[in-house]
């Protein structure tokens, strides 16, 4: 049998998130997580100037140092989204040693879940996924989709 992935949706509304890494992919994955009401603390010595100002306006936690374990303690998900992919297996072994979800971003063996690429229409979400395997693709089927189906159908829900 094939190794594959279980699609659902998951309700991250007022479910801690931890996102350790302080780039534009942190950034990236932080963004994500707010849309969909999670309370964030991110985690990083060196955070870019756009996640400095989401802490400033009081819509994330920002931790400007280095990772511990402990930062797992009572969160839902994590997201190991550094350039270093030493730092994003550790964050993987201390969330999984925690019970904690974990995405190790672009290293599947440290991957509970997948992000899933969306087309969003209001409550109708399609999600496009490939396993992990291209990004890419995912996301020029997302673009397609995006392009074809009207703003208006989420409308209807």
């Amino acid at each position: 049998m094939t190794h594959s992935s279980y699609p659902i949706a998951l309700d991250l509304f007022d479910k801690p998130c931890l996102v350790v890494g302080g780039g534009e992919l942190a950034h990236e994955k932080t963004e994500g997580l707010l849309r969909v009401a999670a309370p964030v603390t991110v985690v990083d010595r060196e955070p870019i100037p756009a996640l400095r100002v989401l802490a400033e306006a009081g819509v994330i936690d920002l931790h400007s140092r280095a990772y511990e374990a402990s930062d797992l303690d009572g969160m839902a998900l994590a997201y190991g989204a550094s350039e270093d992919r030493d730092l994003n297996a550790r964050v993987a072994l201390d969330a999984r040693a925690a019970g904690v979800l974990v995405n190790a971003v672009d290293d599947i063996p440290n991957c509970d879940f997948f992000a899933v690429s969306l087309v969003r229409r209001g409550d109708l979400q399609i999600a496009i996924s490939t396993n992990g395997r291209s990004p890419a693709m995912a996301r020029w089927v997302r673009e397609y989709l995006d392009s074809w189906i009207p703003q208006e159908l989420g409308a209807l829900l």
